[in-house]
């Protein structure tokens, strides 16, 4: 078997192009060939290729108000491995990078697998709508500064564009999570098949370390209880909830037991340390083993691997309840589930996971580490994968 992958980047830790690329290297372990065609590309993999493309893609599709045509994804159509796929599997089309006619082409001659990260394929343009408003089959966007944003208010070409695409072709849809499922089935792709496959992560990576050592490691305190947030991916992204950071590092700014570890950019503070972005993800684990508790402010999500991560190395998480979260984060059993945009619950939510016993503490931890080894590993994701495309070759 012989499945081509198209997905916006490759060899980046985390996200939707990080599992595209975990699929990736866990179907080639099961003897299935899986080229890749992506938007850019950082790796040296010779069956990974780069759509080409230049500034005048971009600047046109930003002038007319479109992510939909103006680029030269068509190349992939022509590739041998287009040619020798059993099948085609999808993942964010949106990025700049992939004309999605392209996608009409490659359905009228081979089974389609699409992964739906996030809400674009269902609104006209934005990753998330933040609303359950609905027109025609979509779900309308907020703003028209929502990534990925549009100039001007082309909202009706673009659903247009979109449902001429989906109502003459056939797509396997896939999606991470119940509250996707739920909004894909009430949507413009409502007819197409739609399969739940959820999120999964590398059990063997992501697993808890010494916490001792790995403080040590990083120069932080022992005596310290340690609030872990991941700022590389908050500070410039709206839907991250970077604020209810700031406001909650501030409430905790007289509570000497208590300091907070950044992943990413920053300056270090008497309360708050910076550490940096990596793309090692055994330096991530570490990270995670560091800490008493992982502050999640998301604004919009979908099933997030960091949750998945997080819980794999036994690490609490205090999250607002948002998307796909609740799904796999038990409130007060694997975490604490705060109030949608409430900064009160995020404080009650860290209080309750810091001012823990350790006997319930140890128990929480294990049953973060039980549920993502029983459900949400990779191998489990990419069995169900296989025998998605299976039925679909069927």
């Amino acid at each position: 078997m012989k499945i081509l992958q198209i997905s916006p980047t490759d060899n980046v830790i985390g996200g939707a192009t990080g599992l595209a690329m975990d699929l990736k290297s866990c179907l080639e372990k099961n003897n299935i060939q899986s080229p890749m065609f992506v938007g850019k590309k950082f790796s040296d993999l010779i069956d990974i290729k780069e759509i080409p493309k230049n500034i005048f893609n971009k600047a046109v599709s930003f002038l007319l108000a479109s992510d939909l045509d103006y680029f030269q994804s068509d190349i992939i159509l022509s590739s041998k491995d287009f040619y020798e796929a059993n099948l085609v599997h999808c993942h964010n089309l949106h990025g700049w990078y992939f004309k999605l006619e392209t996608l009409r082409k490659i359905a009228q001659l081979k089974p389609v697998v699409w992964t739906l990260h996030d809400m674009w394929a269902i609104t006209p343009h934005c990753s998330h709508s933040f609303s359950d408003k609905q027109k025609d089959g979509f779900y309308l966007c907020s703003n028209k500064n929502i990534y990925p944003g549009i100039l001007w208010h082309n909202e009706r070409y673009l659903m247009k564009k979109k449902r001429f695409i989906y109502e003459n072709n056939k797509f396997n849809i896939v999606v991470p999570s119940l509250w996707l499922k739920e909004k894909v089935e009430k949507s413009v792709l409502k007819d197409q098949k739609i399969t739940l496959i959820n999120n999964g992560v590398d059990v063997d990576i992501f697993k808890k370390y010494n916490t001792k050592d790995v403080r040590r490691e990083f120069n932080l305190p022992f005596e310290k209880k340690i609030v872990l947030v991941m700022s590389f991916a908050g500070k410039d992204n709206p839907f991250k909830g970077w604020s209810y950071v700031e406001k909650i590092i501030e409430r905790f700014i007289n509570n000497k037991d208590v300091t907070f570890v950044c992943i990413g950019d920053g300056l270090d503070s008497e309360r708050v340390k910076y550490l940096p972005l990596t793309r090692d993800r055994n330096v991530m684990s570490k990270y995670y083993s560091l800490a008493n508790v992982l502050l999640y402010t998301s604004l919009a999500e979908n099933f997030p691997l960091v949750i998945l991560e997080a819980m794999s190395c036994g690490l609490p998480i205090v999250s607002f309840d948002v998307g796909g979260i609740g799904e796999v984060l038990i409130d007060r059993v694997n975490g604490y589930l705060a109030d949608y945009k409430s900064l009160s619950d995020l404080e009650n939510g860290l209080m309750f996971i810091l001012n823990m016993p350790l006997m319930r503490l140890d128990k929480m931890v294990n049953n973060s580490e039980e549920v993502i080894r029983e459900k949400y590993t990779l191998q489990i994701m990419t069995q169900k994968y296989i025998d998605l495309y299976k039925s679909c070759l069927n």
